[in-house]
């Protein structure tokens, strides 16, 4: 599937030397963190066809066959208030890509999707996305962020591996036709915008955009509030159960284990995986 630089450039309002395209890659986030590296300036964004080495949270795989999704990975170089917001809610970026994704697909398609903490996009009981967000720091200061975007647009050609069948979706929920409709493009550039206004709001009133950001995100997720789940550590395979009960002023997860104790616990990304019961 070949992706229209001229679209994207309009709508996402980059120039050519922030906007770099593959027609396959390892990983977007690898291609991402190489550019940072060499000094890739803020809201510098990578876009592949497809991936071989397609990755999220925890080092697991995303699938990212071609002509099926959205692939991306942007570098963020924040400035000193949103340094400083990041130090108070370390899953700021992830929030502020989520909240842009599903306005941008919104604005794309028309079609409405739902988030599940901490970085699942949700469509119809099926996730047909997700977030990863790899940082650097140095003395508690971020230095650059890279966060990596992937979208089912569109039904893989053959469908979809057997360990995702019922479990993953797609957007349209059909196989791409030979019609462009450009709806990578459209997604992808008014993401782009989206997250680089909502990253400028940190700087210019970081306590007002934190508020209007916990508001977006926590109706984004709140189709999961009182919802039972299993949380499980991913370093143990421990495994307990508990209700969920909204966001914590950092965008961690209240919960309530179903442990007698009546406790709150408050969930942070980490090495933590949640799923739905």
């Amino acid at each position: 599937m070949a992706i229209d630089r001229e679209i994207l450039k309009t709508l996402s309002g980059l120039g050519d030397e922030e906007l770099v395209i593959f027609e396959n890659a390892g990983s977007t986030n690898t291609e991402a963190a190489r550019l940072a590296d060499a000094g890739a300036g803020h809201m510098t964004a990578v876009l592949a066809g497809s991936q071989s080495e397609g990755r999220g949270r925890l080092g697991r795989s995303f699938y990212s066959p071609e002509g099926s999704g959205l692939y991306m990975s942007i570098v963020v170089r924040p400035g000193k208030a949103l340094s400083g917001a990041l130090a108070e809610m370390p899953g700021l970026l992830t929030a502020v890509a989520g909240v842009e994704c599903a306005k941008a697909i919104k604005k794309a398609s028309g079609i409405g999707v739902s988030l599940k903490w901490v970085n699942d996009i949700m469509l119809r009981g099926k996730k047909i996305g997700g977030i990863l967000t790899e940082s650097r720091f140095s003395e508690g200061r971020l230095l650059c962020a890279v966060i990596g975007i992937g979208v089912d647009l569109f039904d893989p050609t053959g469908g979809f591996p057997k360990e995702l069948e019922g479990i993953a979706g797609s957007l349209t929920g059909r196989v791409k036709d030979r019609d462009n409709d450009h709806l990578l493009e459209k997604t992808a550039g008014y993401l782009i915008s989206g997250m680089r206004d909502r990253i400028l709001s940190f700087e210019n009133g970081p306590e007002t955009a934190a508020d209007t950001l916990r508001a977006d995100y926590s109706e984004l997720i709140a189709w999961t509030c009182g919802r039972r789940i299993a949380v499980v550590d991913n370093a143990s395979g421990n495994e307990y159960h508990a209700v969920t009960e909204g966001l914590s002023e950092d965008l961690g997860l209240n919960v309530r284990p179903d442990n007698g104790s009546f406790e709150r616990v408050t969930l942070r990304s980490g090495n933590i995986s949640v799923r739905l019961l």
